[in-house]
């Protein structure tokens, strides 16, 4: 029997295409299987993503700290702690504000976010100008840009 020509790389063996094409079937066979060990396994991932990089933007502005916090000097959170260090409610913040003007320059959808904006950060060497922020910070902040942005009252009306 004659197989296809096309070869493809997978890892350091050459398949040709009639193994590619087994080979996804046996995969997709395997992923409905095993689809609370993927769901699982993808839960632990996005979570370490997230502290990962949160941990490194924690760490611009306190070169110590070996968890990520809310990175807002001016707020103090709780009386005895100094630092919000709930992951759930950390979250990547844009310095200037520009947050959905540059979310569409590069996925061209203001939309995107979460782990997906977590994996970019990290492929692009953690660029600057983010910071962590709690989102009771980031929800002030955002009333405080709002406001800002107001039209101020005149006396013509």
């Amino acid at each position: 029997m004659q197989t296809n020509r096309q070869t493809s790389d997978y890892g350091s063996i050459i398949m040709t295409y009639k193994d590619l094409v087994l080979k996804a079937k046996s995969d997709k066979k395997w992923r409905q299987t095993h689809k609370g060990q993927r769901l699982l396994n993808g839960r632990k991932y996005k979570t370490k993503l997230k502290f990962e990089v949160l941990l490194h933007y924690t760490r611009v502005f306190d070169p110590t700290a070996i968890v990520p916090h809310c990175n807002n000097p001016f707020h103090k959170h709780l009386p005895n702690d100094p630092f919000f260090t709930d992951i759930e409610s950390l979250s990547i913040d844009h310095i200037n504000d520009a947050g959905n003007k540059h979310r569409k320059e590069v996925f061209g959808n203001k939309r995107y976010s979460g782990h997906a904006f977590y994996q970019w950060l990290r492929s692009h060497n953690y660029p600057k100008g983010f910071q962590v922020l709690c989102m009771n910070c980031q929800w002030k902040k955002s009333l405080k840009y709002q406001k800002s942005r107001r039209k101020k009252p005149t006396l013509l009306g």
